[in-house]
């Protein structure tokens, strides 16, 4: 299936980056956010709580302690 980029108005040929690291198993998920252990700009609340679904702009969701802090750099 398509990512979920494409229907919220990305550019068609946009890939996606890739973090490096092992996936964690679905049923083994550590504590807070499931990308916080490959995740180069985690901080310990990454680690400890897992982050709610907000909407950053407009029609932009992300599900991450930092995104607001990191769209606002970028």
């Amino acid at each position: 299936s398509m990512p979920a980029v494409i229907a919220l108005g990305a550019k068609t040929d946009a890939r996606l980056t890739e973090i490096p690291g092992m996936v964690p198993s679905l049923t083994k998920l550590p504590p807070g956010c499931a990308f916080a252990p490959r995740c180069k700009l985690a901080v310990d609340r990454c680690r400890q709580e897992h982050p709610p679904l907000d909407e950053i702009k407009s029609n932009h969701w992300a599900a991450c302690w930092r995104a607001g802090e990191i769209a606002e750099a970028s």
